[in-house]
């Protein structure tokens, strides 16, 4: 699905070339770039920010490797977790439907001043691959 001029024109769903380099090191397993996606937040509470429900489209990259699962939406990273840490079982997986896949947790599991559900779908070719391949990692 194609993105946005301003998206390509800023390079904000590539992978930088630092951050690949990191990634590289520990094996990529698989990998998609320049993906439509999206984050809904339901009853969402940080400092100086409340949301009863709010969802915001972008252009972004998803990748998992042998040491962690990485995605970056509007030029930072929505998610970034090691699949050792005792926390990455709160982050939930899931594909919705065809060509969907959807990570969703609650804010509060990974940061003590937040609330609220948090999901962050893209929209992939490869959402069944995710899928599979973060299926045998936990495994």
């Amino acid at each position: 699905m194609p993105i946005s001029f301003l998206s390509r024109l800023f390079l904000l769903g590539r992978i930088p070339a630092n951050i690949r380099a990191t990634l590289e090191t520990e094996d990529i397993l698989i990998e998609d770039e320049n993906v439509r996606g999206w984050v809904v937040f339901k009853d969402f509470r940080a400092p100086g920010k409340r949301f009863k429900h709010r969802a915001e489209g972008f252009a972004g990259f998803i990748v998992v490797t042998r040491k962690r699962v990485l995605a970056q939406a509007f030029g930072r990273r929505v998610i970034n977790i090691l699949h050792e840490h005792p926390k990455a079982a709160l982050l939930h997986v899931d594909l919705p439907e065809d060509g969907r896949i959807e990570f969703s947790f609650e804010a509060s599991d990974f940061h003590d001043d937040r609330s609220g559900r948090v999901i962050v779908g893209f929209k992939t070719e490869k959402a069944a691959e995710f899928l599979r391949t973060l299926t045998a990692i936990r495994a």
